[in-house]
């Protein structure tokens, strides 16, 4: 489930107004076929990360790691050793990240996750995170294209877990 309701740009001037916003002409103009209308949910503080290949800053983490030599734990998870940049991983791996209100977002540790959003959510999060991100890569694959890695965010809309925030666009995704 998700929190979009319509994106129908018929439906928001109404609601615009029952809400007491400024329904104007001019503002009516400017949100047209730019405004989402959606469900207010309680966001998880929490972005969730999903990586299929060796890119980004997982690459820097990776070469850190492995120039320390040994084991090389991604973001705490075990990935094999003499990879190379942009290297498509053996399998996507969940690595969530703070959502910080100011400068960067910090990864997570799975134990910090729990922490964050309590195990079983947690555990959910990351099964629907991988998921989503391989419904979106295999897709993404049969039109000769890579989603290297991508974020969602999730919210609760009640006692249901709901995507929230945009998905799958050029800015949450490589």
């Amino acid at each position: 489930p998700n929190h979009l309701i319509s994106s129908a740009s018929s439906t928001i001037p109404e609601k615009i107004k029952s809400a007491g916003g400024d329904a104007s002409a001019d503002t009516l103009r400017t949100l047209k076929d730019r405004t989402l209308l959606v469900k207010k949910c309680q966001a998880i503080p929490m972005e969730c990360v999903v990586r299929g290949y060796l890119a980004g800053s997982a690459w820097k983490e990776y070469r850190t790691m492995f120039a320390h030599g040994g084991e090389v734990n991604l973001f705490g998870i075990p990935v094999p050793v003499g990879l190379r940049e942009s290297d498509k991983l053996p399998n996507p791996i969940f690595t969530p990240s703070t959502k910080a209100q100011s400068g960067h977002d910090e990864a997570l540790s799975p134990a910090q996750a729990a922490t964050v959003a309590g195990d079983e959510r947690a555990r959910q999060l990351a099964e629907v995170s991988i998921m989503l991100y391989q419904s979106a890569g295999n897709y993404a694959s049969e039109r000769g294209l890579i989603l290297a890695d991508t974020k969602f965010e999730f919210g609760m809309d009640g006692d249901q877990l709901t995507l929230i925030d945009e998905a799958l666009t050029p800015d949450s995704s490589r």
